[in-house]
């Protein structure tokens, strides 16, 4: 009976330690392919460029590539300080950006790691798991992943593509385009929030293998490389954009 407990207590500890594991992932990864890591532990480092109001996070940026992504936690990082965040990959519903949802922990007791689920444990065993194999029951351990609540699944185009804010107050984000994405003042797949840009101010679609610009704005129609858009206009890479006083770049994102 011993032997039995104790070998299931090492199973046990192997299968929990196991999920307490954290990917590293870098934020240019993140952005390329941010369907593959949504819902799933992973960690990822930058330098903290924007801070938000307390409680609404702050936006962690790649030097290298200038890849940025919005981090949602209770901690105000200063500004310019590197920074490792460990967390699920989540996205509003109805929205196109992508954030990063920081984990959250009781004081002193973070089940991210083997070493706090190692004392869990053992604490228990002695009681409980001995309990149980006295009674003959077979124990199933499982490794369940609580889902974050992102909304409905959107289907991405197959050449995927983005927005980078430049100025406004979304400075900083990258949007990444849906099928068919809506930008406006204050509603729409991508909210500028700038009294300069119209209540629907321009959509992007993807058609034939390529973006299509349409513009919506009849009073301030958006502008490609500092040409006015009367229609619609395909978009290449690294195209920059204005909408009323607002400057976006297209990417694709190789």
């Amino acid at each position: 009976m011993r032997r039995s407990t104790a070998l299931f207590t090492l199973a046990l500890l192997l299968v929990v330690s196991s999920a307490g594991a954290t990917d590293t992932v870098s934020i240019p990864e993140l952005m390329a392919a941010p369907g593959k890591y949504i819902n799933v532990p992973i960690r990822t480092e930058g330098q903290v460029s924007e801070v938000g109001p307390k409680g609404d996070g702050f936006t962690l940026r790649d030097a290298k590539s200038g890849a940025s992504i919005k981090v949602r936690a209770d901690r105000t990082p200063s500004v310019g300080q590197r920074t490792s965040v460990e967390g699920f990959l989540s996205r509003e519903a109805g929205a196109a950006a992508y954030f990063l949802r920081e984990f959250e922990a009781a004081p002193g007791l973070d089940w991210r790691y083997p070493g706090t689920i190692i004392v869990a444990v053992f604490a228990l065993a002695g009681g409980g798991i001995a309990f149980f194999m006295r009674r003959r029951r077979q124990s199933v351990v499982r490794t369940v992943t609580t889902p974050i609540s992102v909304g409905s699944t959107v289907r991405l185009p197959v050449v995927p593509a983005a927005l980078d804010v430049l100025s406004g107050a979304r400075t900083g984000q990258r949007v990444v385009l849906k099928y068919d994405t809506t930008v406006g003042r204050t509603a729409g797949d991508l909210a500028l929030e700038d009294a300069t840009v119209s209540t629907e101010h321009a959509r992007i679609r993807f058609e034939n293998q390529r973006y299509l610009l349409v513009n919506r704005s009849l009073t301030n129609p958006t502008r490609v490389n500092g040409h006015p858009v009367e229609g619609n206009v395909d978009l290449h890479d690294g195209d920059e954009l204005l909408m009323g006083a607002v400057k976006l770049r297209f990417v694709l994102m190789k």
